[in-house]
């Protein structure tokens, strides 16, 4: 057991049962036990209320970079002649954007409409408001998924990402983004949080923004992926080193993430990073692995 998860008082309406974050001790795979009863209109109530917020100019820049690099990574190894991506979780719509610009046919998957203006005037890029089960695509359609920062919201990973390989082309290509819960910050700051909580963990954060229902590992992530019959192509932690950049000088937020600038170059000498970047590949046939 990790803990007992804190709770928001906005959310604390919606929370009927005595839940508790437990550990997988095999692969480190976080998650809520019992299974979180929300309904999904609270659900999409989470999600539509000030989820994305506003950042400096400067976070936006390393922001769109990071993008960029992500889609030529992805691009790269989908291989010549593919053309049809989809964004499962696709949030603002920028991923939608950028495909669109390089060619691709577009899909837009997400349970809350967040998508910018400029995304939503754009007759060419489809968006469907659903969740991706609920959308009843056509086996092995689309040359590239993409998925970030969505699998760490999902009750049932392994169910979502079994939709996601069936949608998969043959050879085609997955990009899975999630948070790194065995990083060096989330390690240090869990720790501090458990001494001034008293025993309440930080960990996933469930019931406090941004709503993480599940943890991920390097190790739980191999092990999810090839058990539903991805191959892994490559698999790195990253990020931390621009946490500062989400907040205006001389706040608050900036004096404390540059106080945490040496934890998290540490962090990047020692390959234990606060996300992880995957791309992998549809196999010929699925791996059986008991659930994590």
């Amino acid at each position: 057991m990790v803990g007992k998860p804190r709770i928001a008082p906005r959310v604390r309406s919606y929370v009927r049962l005595d839940y508790t974050i437990l550990r997988c001790v095999q692969c480190g795979f976080l998650f809520v036990h019992p299974p979180i009863d929300f309904t999904d209109v609270e659900w999409r109530t989470l999600y539509e209320i000030d989820y994305f917020v506003p950042r400096p100019r400067w976070f936006t820049r390393y922001r769109e970079k990071r993008l960029l690099a992500r889609m030529d990574l992805l691009e790269r190894h989908s291989g010549a002649g593919a053309d049809t991506f989809i964004d499962v979780g696709c949030g603002e719509g920028r991923e939608l954007e950028e495909a669109h610009r390089r060619g691709w046919t577009v899909l837009g998957i997400d349970i809350a409409d967040s998508r910018l203006e400029q995304v939503k005037s754009n007759a060419s890029i489809r968006f469907i408001k659903t969740e991706l089960q609920g959308a009843y695509l056509p086996d092995e359609s689309y040359d590239m998924v993409y998925v970030n920062s969505v699998l760490e919201h999902v009750v049932d990973p392994r169910g979502y990402l079994d939709e996601v390989h069936r949608i998969t082309r043959q050879g085609g290509v997955l990009y899975l983004g999630v948070p790194n819960e065995d990083s060096l910050f989330t390690r240090t700051k869990d720790s501090l949080g458990r001494w001034m909580n008293r025993g309440q963990t930080i960990r996933i954060r469930p019931f406090i923004d941004p709503y993480h229902v599940n943890g991920f590992t390097p190790r739980s992530v191999r092990a999810l992926l090839q058990g539903v019959g991805f191959q892994i192509v490559c698999l790195k932690t990253c990020g931390g080193l621009a946490e500062v950049l989400k907040y205006p000088p001389l706040s608050k937020g900036f004096g404390v993430n540059l106080a945490l600038l040496p934890l998290h170059a540490l962090a990047a000498l020692v390959g234990m990073q606060s996300y992880i970047d995957v791309v992998a590949r549809k196999a010929s046939a699925a791996t059986v692995l008991p659930p994590t």
